[in-house]
């Protein structure tokens, strides 16, 4: 979710989800640690060759921002090659 915010100098971030651990959830978070934490998630979910089907949240606060909502459908389409 993207929420326009005139006052903040500076973009911030919430993440949370049910699979990430709680030093990994947080709000007042960096764009840079954002995408620290969801490539850490994603490259430990590669390890198992796994997808997940648990939704991760990520609210984005910047003034350049528009309102918005985005769905991210991970796993609608597969592979039949590999079955993944």
């Amino acid at each position: 979710t993207c929420i326009h915010d005139d006052s903040l100098g500076e973009p911030s971030c919430e993440l949370s989800g049910a699979e990430l651990s709680s030093d990994k959830c947080g709000s007042n978070l960096t764009v840079r640690e954002v995408f620290e934490r969801i490539t850490t998630h994603n490259q430990n979910l590669a390890e198992q060759d796994s997808f997940s089907t648990q939704s991760l949240r990520l609210v984005f606060r910047s003034r350049t921002v528009q309102n918005m909502r985005f769905v991210d459908t991970p796993g609608i389409i597969s592979n039949k090659s590999t079955g993944k």
